[in-house]
């Protein structure tokens, strides 16, 4: 998201506006003419000063702005997601991380899939990390069946993926690093 300024609207604004003004100095034009042209003018050069946001997107080759009326959260919400869990993402594929014990895993071996009770939140590699957890689900989200829903808190700016009701096993590995 960026803020840009618009050229075309400054340097026409910026050029009638004077024109007009200079002309209604000189009493070349009519004079109400002249001044409501550079007040048109003026109001041109101010409204490309001001400006309008953009989505940007930045390719190796070239940089596409889309310019948009109004900012909302659930864009703001989708562009804080892809910047932390994809680009930052080096990986061919994506993977979440889900704290879980070899436990758990055997009390839910009988069917194809994982059953949660509620918003189950998933994680990334850093986060178990930090919280020292050695036993977790590694979810390839390439095979996930279900949609991995973003739970969005505005007034500090997170995001965080869940996932609701249940998953598929083929999209999940036991890992145990003891």
């Amino acid at each position: 998201m960026k803020h840009k300024k618009l050229l075309f609207p400054i340097i026409f604004g910026g050029i009638v506006g004077t024109f007009f003004m200079i002309a209604a100095f000189n009493f070349s034009i009519n004079i109400w003419l002249s001044l409501g042209l550079s007040f048109l003018g003026i109001i041109g050069f101010l409204y490309g000063w001001y400006g309008k946001s953009t989505f940007s997107i930045i390719t190796p080759v070239k940089e596409y702005d889309y310019f948009l009326n109004t900012i909302y959260a659930p864009l703001t919400t989708f562009t804080q997601f892809i910047k932390a869990y994809i680009i930052a993402n080096k990986e061919a594929t994506i993977h979440f991380y889900l704290p879980f014990t070899k436990d758990q895993w055997k009390l839910q071996e009988m069917g194809d899939t994982l059953l949660f009770d509620n918003k189950t939140y998933l994680y990334t590699l850093k986060e178990l990390e930090l919280n020292n957890i050695t036993s977790f689900l590694k979810i390839d989200v390439s095979k996930v069946e279900i949609p991995i829903l973003i739970d969005s808190n505005n007034s500090n700016s997170t995001i965080a993926p869940y996932i609701v009701d249940r998953i598929n096993k083929s999209a999940l590995e036991l890992i145990n690093l003891n």
